[in-house]
């Protein structure tokens, strides 16, 4: 399976589970989310009970996550994935070395 045929199948099964997320709504609370899920009051010394201390903790984590990724992409990994654009076949053996990748 490759291209537009993919592309089409990977939207469709987005949307079925999309669909299913809103539909169900007693297990998954529809567009609300699940409800009678509690904030946690504190995280060892982190008291959670303050917005901006919640706030603070979220951009942390947000900053955190972005520098994870960005190494990522930017790293040995992120470097070999824009030759498998250009060379699917390459995709399942693209850590082996071989003539044709």
């Amino acid at each position: 399976m490759r291209g537009t045929n993919f592309l089409v199948i990977t939207l469709a099964f987005g949307q079925v589970i999309w669909g299913l997320a809103i539909k169900l709504e007693k297990v998954t609370g529809g567009s609300d989310g699940i409800p009678g899920v509690p904030r946690p009051d504190s995280i060892g010394p982190i008291n959670f009970t303050d917005p901006k201390v919640m706030f603070a903790f979220m951009v942390i984590v947000i900053a955190i996550v972005v520098t994870l990724a960005m190494r990522l992409l930017n790293g040995p990994l992120g470097s070999t994935t824009p030759g498998l654009y250009g060379n699917p076949s390459c995709g399942s053996s693209h850590w082996a070395t071989t003539s044709s990748c």
